[in-house]
């Protein structure tokens, strides 16, 4: 499932045409293979068709090639997804269809082979050889013939490519994860002394309350591509203006995600230690570092805040507190939500917010630094909450039960079409924000407004960039202009053109303009 040459998927592939010689040579010698030898060449072929289907949606969506030791341990996740986000009869009755029809798929393909074996093992298949050898011929002949494109790793001359390169490389990436490992070990250590290098007092906030809004899927797609870029700019006008009518001023950058797509906690890893994990194999490097590495919270705390994970997406007993140093984690069972799901979202921002502020904010004695992961704009964001305007009805969330969710036509397999419910998803957190800042928000802050990574690509219109914006939000407007030497500029829209850094380097640069003399 990717863009090639016209009718490429024709040509005979390399792989198969081996073993139909191999085929052509036993018949010659008059041996065959027994049916469960074929059955298991039915099972490879069927696998090797699922492996680069896979492998050609994870090009297509994520920009990164599919590595089956990375990505395999991910499949639980993928099911857990599926469930949340598709009705419980079509996922039954689609996965039941699933797996008949990959049962038929290779009942049929072990038939294909069985025939493959009689023809070029049949009496007359000295004929059939002769046929078959200059088949083959020809195509080798007229191999040079085939143009040569980009598409160059989708075919080889007139025969498809051989999947055996794929896999080499996924079995080099296997062996080679030790060394990996050792490496990222190395970037941890090097990581935590640069950053023992700058100053982390954080006088420069003068104590004042910092809330970091990690907003789902939030992208640069939505300043870029031509679908989004117009109704963006009118929801984040209206959001600069509403905030500047309250003293409030802003400054806005890009940042390189470590992800893109998806994988939101390998970007939450990266902004927590500075250091750059795109994969499963170097997240749990992090994990397992001992001492853990010193990480933005731990910043925090030891400056005197009281430091709370605000993360309502998390269902079950997950690790990540290990490396975050949080005093203070609300993960889907801490919020005493009583009112339906949305899609992914355990329960709704704007609900997730007021449960924070009532339980943390409003009786807080120390100064707080608060990270959420806000999960409203979730894919496929076929399902979303209303805004509630009188906050006082949030209550335990039991008036979401009476209230009609929005609903968009947008499923995983029409992803492609889901711009209006991507939009809507981000408009709602953005007026969500809007009212809890200006409204809510009575204690001087600085806020941290940021995407985690870009949607899929089928939504970003195949921009490969990874960037994500980040907004700040203070009164305070020394500590916002001092990170313009850092890219960024007042406003709610980033710099159009320029070099755009790694997420990685959010904490550095925060600690140290957080920290600085005036």
């Amino acid at each position: 499932p990717q863009p090639g040459p016209s009718v490429w998927f024709l040509l005979p592939n390399v792989d198969l045409t081996v073993l139909l010689c191999l085929f052509a040579l036993l018949g010659w010698r008059r041996i065959r293979l027994p049916a469960w030898a074929l059955l298991l060449l039915a099972l490879l072929a069927v696998f090797i068709r699922l492996f680069r289907t896979a492998e050609g949606l994870i090009e297509l969506n994520y920009y990164r090639p599919l590595n089956l030791y990375l990505d395999l341990p991910l499949l639980p996740e993928l099911v857990r997804l599926l469930y949340a986000t598709v009705p419980l009869s079509t996922l039954l009755l689609g996965g039941l269809a699933g797996l008949f029809g990959l049962c038929i798929v290779v009942f049929l393909t072990t038939l294909a082979l069985a025939y493959c074996q009689r023809f070029l093992a049949a009496p007359a298949s000295s004929l059939h050889r002769t046929f078959f050898a200059v088949a083959i011929g020809v195509c080798v002949v007229l191999s040079p013939l085939w143009p040569i494109n980009d598409k160059a790793t989708l075919h080889v001359g007139l025969f498809g490519q051989s999947v055996m390169p794929r896999f080499a490389k996924q079995v080099t990436f296997a062996l080679a994860a030790n060394t990996l490992r050792r490496r990222k070990s190395s970037d941890i250590a090097a990581t935590q002394q640069e950053l023992g290098r700058i100053p982390t007092g954080l006088q420069a906030l003068s104590r004042a309350d910092v809330f970091m809004f990690l907003i789902e899927s939030y992208g640069a797609t939505v300043f870029r591509s031509a679908e989004y870029i117009k109704r963006a700019r009118i929801m984040l006008n209206g959001f600069e203006a509403a905030l500047n009518q309250r003293g409030l001023y802003t400054a806005t950058t890009l940042l390189d995600s470590s992800t893109y797509g998806g994988g939101s906690w390998l970007a939450h890893a990266t902004l927590a230690t500075g250091v750059v994990i795109k994969d499963g194999l170097e997240f749990a490097v992090l994990r397992n570092t001992r001492p853990p590495p010193r990480t933005l919270a731990a910043y925090f705390r030891d400056a005197g805040y009281r430091t709370v994970l605000v993360q309502p997406g998390t269902t079950r007993a997950w690790p990540e507190g290990e490396v975050t140093g949080f005093e203070r984690k609300y993960y889907a069972r801490d919020f005493d939500y009583r009112g339906p799901t949305f899609g992914w979202a355990t329960m709704p921002d704007q609900y997730v917010i007021d449960f924070v502020h009532r339980s943390e904010v409003a009786s807080a004695l120390r100064p707080l630094f608060i990270e959420y992961a806000l999960v409203s704009s979730h894919a496929p964001w076929n399902v979303q909450a209303p805004l509630i305007d009188d906050w006082s009805r949030l209550g335990d969330g039991g008036v979401y039960r009476d209230i009609e969710p929005v609903r968009f036509p947008v499923t995983w397999k029409n992803l492609g079409e889901g711009g209006d419910a991507y939009l809507a998803s981000l408009a709602y957190d953005f007026e969500v924000l809007k009212r809890y800042i200006v409204t809510h928000a009575a204690r001087d802050a600085l806020y941290v407004v940021m995407g985690d990574h870009q949607p899929p690509a089928s939504l970003t219109g195949h921009d490969p960039s990874p960037a994500v914006p980040i907004h700040l939000i203070s009164r305070d407007r020394a500590l916002i202009d001092a990170f313009a030497k850092d890219g960024y500029i007042p406003g709610m829209s980033p710099a159009a053109a320029g070099a755009v850094p790694g997420l990685e380097t959010f904490l550095p640069t925060f600690v140290y303009r957080a920290s600085a003399k005036r």
